[in-house]
């Protein structure tokens, strides 16, 4: 205290830290360095502070005044008063800077007052260096989560592309095998017109060259051939190839194919040498598939043989029995039958010919063909198929100087396959040689039968058109939605029709054909160059009455047209002749001639006393014209619109006499004749008697 100002010094006494006093001047329990106007550094959790001071104005020291103030935490000065002490709870971390000021008993204000710095640390995961570590954390943990991005992004990527390779692959096999139907279609159709005509050129030669139409004959039939190896490849590419085993001796079925080519060998000049064991071999075997191994072969050696050339066959086989799969269409792998079998290898060497060791890998390739050969390039891929198919094995070796020689190995089965449905199914064909020929064909009244023909090829049509006459008459269409129109309008006694055309095809049209009442009696032969079963099958499913493949034969053709006709004519007869009231169980037509004729007996029914009731209503009632009721009727029971309306008419009054309805003139009135006489020679003819005798 200084008498000059009288204005008292102030200083800190005691600083409590969370009840904790520290010494004045000295090194705390916390170890935290105090000083007197100075600065303290305190942990985060030492943040309850209390400060003591004191004025040094000893004369009257109750009336020394005070007041404080914790910078960034205060805002303005406290003024305790009289009291001595300022506490702080909770204090945030950070620095601050306490002031205390004291006056003496006469109110004089030391204005310098006394000062302390207070820094509170913050706790570890709040310093810089948590934060940095914060920060390494979130950019490893973004770092990993953009790479489980990137990653699932590529997954689904790559998901994608497999996907879109799937259905790319499934689209080209699809394509694949729809451009081989439709080119066998191509195929098929010309060779129609080759192979019929040059048949019956043959028959009646009438001075032609008959060795050039042997030629011809023989390149059509190697047409077929070529086609018919299309159409394996796409049967085994679909796994819907079935092997049919047949029992027999194959080593003679061997020794009679390879000695077929003896004539061609002799205009070649070439040298045949076959090696086959003597005897019968007898097993089950398929000699479609073992004719195609074997003749692709052979026609290859004789191919690219010289004249004075060689080729050898030889046939070896292997005494090992092992049980060996039969393959079979729609099975999976380990479901196939399992019966006894041994190896057949079959070599054909042949002079002449090499084939370069780089090439050696690829013939097998399908449509490969390297620069020294010739042909399709489908014969050698046919063979590997099958081959692989069967379970055998194919192997070629080639030499400038000796040639080139296949061997092939193929199981025979010593037992019995066993037998299988779907084998039968495969199988399924349809024959229409059992009945009458189109020449003894009943004639409707004095004109042939009336044959649609529905047909988009112009040559074939053209051909056809010449062809059925004078058995039958020809009428055309050459799309599918024509062909339905005409057959509405001339209800024709057949329907032939190509399955592969514009607009829509011969199944939807025969299916529209069958669904309709004024065409559903029609038969349908439908006309199509795809021979597997699935497409006779789904033929058939659509109401088809006979499936035909191309090439065909045109005697066969009329000859099914004959029976289908005669067949429909000869079930409307027994319709005709018994005595019915037209109800559903002795209707032996099929479901949509029964509700025509149900509804063709409603509307007589409803019109029974009518006697002005004629034709013209009847069609109208109907909704048929004259020519559709009259062809419809003729085709299920028999009889015209006439005939009909009459044969009802009287059933119902055999029915009505039998039940003691009325009198013959009652009975005659209730089922619409006004004319007794005309009704009395009408039951004549229809029973043998007179009403008033009936029953």
């Amino acid at each position: 205290f200084r008498e000059d100002d009288q204005v008292p010094a102030v200083v800190l006494t005691d600083i409590t830290v969370d009840d904790i006093r520290l010494v004045v001047g000295g090194e705390s329990p916390l170890n935290a360095p105090i000083h007197l106007a100075g600065e303290i550094v305190l942990k985060s959790d030492q943040n309850d502070i209390s400060l003591t001071f004191a004025a040094l104005d000893f004369g009257r020291p109750e009336r020394n005044l005070y007041k404080y103030r914790l910078e960034d935490y205060d805002e303005q000065w406290r003024e305790p008063g009289l009291s001595r002490t300022a506490t702080y709870t909770n204090l945030a971390p950070g620095e601050y800077v306490f002031r205390v000021q004291g006056s003496n008993r006469d109110g004089v204000w030391n204005e310098t007052g006394a000062a302390l710095a207070i820094t509170i640390l913050p706790p570890w995961w709040r310093t810089g260096i948590a934060y940095i570590i914060y920060v390494l954390l979130l950019a490893a943990a973004g770092v990993v989560l953009y790479r489980q991005i990137i990653q699932r992004e590529r997954m689904n990527a790559a998901l994608a592309v497999e996907k879109a390779e799937a259905r790319h692959l499934h689209e080209l096999d699809r394509l694949k095998s729809r451009f081989l139907a439709n080119i066998s279609h191509e195929f098929r159709t010309p060779l129609t017109l080759i192979k019929a005509p040059l048949q019956r050129l043959l028959e009646n030669p009438a001075g032609g060259d008959r060795k050039l139409f042997g030629t011809m004959a023989r390149n059509a039939t190697r047409l077929a051939q070529l086609i018919d190896q299309l159409l394996d490849i796409s049967r085994l590419e679909a796994g819907r190839l079935p092997m049919k085993l047949q029992q027999g001796d194959y080593l003679g079925f061997l020794r009679a194919l390879v000695s077929s080519f003896d004539s061609y060998v002799e205009t070649r000049g070439i040298k045949l040498v076959t090696s086959i064991p003597e005897g019968a071999g007898e097993a089950w075997y398929d000699p479609d598939i073992l004719e195609k191994i074997v003749g692709n072969l052979l026609s290859n050696a004789f191919k690219f043989t010289p004249s004075g050339g060689e080729v050898e066959v030889t046939v070896t086989e292997h005494s090992d029995i092992e049980m060996m799969r039969i393959p079979q269409p729609g099975r999976r792998p380990g479901d196939e039958n399992l019966a006894e079998a041994h190896e057949l290898t079959i070599t054909v060497a042949n002079s002449g010919s090499y084939i370069p060791h780089r090439e050696q890998k690829r013939i097998f390739n399908r449509y490969h063909q390297f620069a020294s050969a010739g042909g399709s390039g489908i014969g050698l891929a046919l063979v590997k198929e099958l081959i692989e198919w069967m379970g055998g094995r194919i192997h070629v070796e080639s030499d400038p100087d000796s040639g080139t020689r296949f061997s092939v190995t193929a199981p025979v089965f010593l037992q019995a396959p066993f037998e299988d449905a779907a084998d039968e199914m495969e199988d399924l064909e349809t024959s229409g040689e059992s009945g009458m020929p189109a020449d003894d064909v009943p004639a409707d009244g004095e004109q042939p039968p009336l044959v649609l023909v529905v047909e988009d090829h112009p040559d074939l049509m053209t051909y056809l058109r010449s062809e059925l006459p004078p058995e039958f008459r020809v009428v055309e269409a050459a799309r599918g939605d024509d062909g339905f129109e005409r057959a509405i309008e001339e209800i024709p006694d057949l329907v032939l029709s190509d399955v592969m055309m514009p607009g829509i095809d011969g199944f939807e049209l025969c299916r529209r054909l069958k669904d309709d009442d004024r065409t559903s009696h029609i038969p349908v032969i439908l006309l199509t160059a795809r021979t597997e079963a699935e497409s006779r099958r789904r033929g058939l499913l659509t109401g088809a009455d006979d499936y035909l493949a191309k090439p065909f034969d045109t005697k066969e053709l009329k000859i099914r047209i004959g029976n289908l006709i005669v067949q429909r004519r000869k079930l409307a007869e027994q319709f005709a002749r018994q005595v019915i009231t037209l109800a559903p169980d002795a209707m032996p037509v099929s479901s949509a001639d029964e509700r025509f004729l149900l509804r063709a007996r409603e509307v007589i029914e409803a019109n029974l006393e009518d006697a002005d009731f004629k034709i013209g209503a009847f069609c109208h009632e109907i909704a048929m014209s004259r020519a559709q009721l009259h062809r419809k009727l003729k085709a299920v029971t028999g009889q015209s619109a006439t005939e009909f309306i009459r044969t009802y008419r009287l059933q119902r009054a055999a029915q009505l006499l039998e039940g003691g309805y009325g009198n013959v003139t009652e009975v005659a009135y209730a089922v619409g004749f006004r004319n007794l006489s005309y009704f009395s020679r009408n039951v004549r003819e229809q029973y043998g008697v007179q009403p008033s005798e009936y029953p």
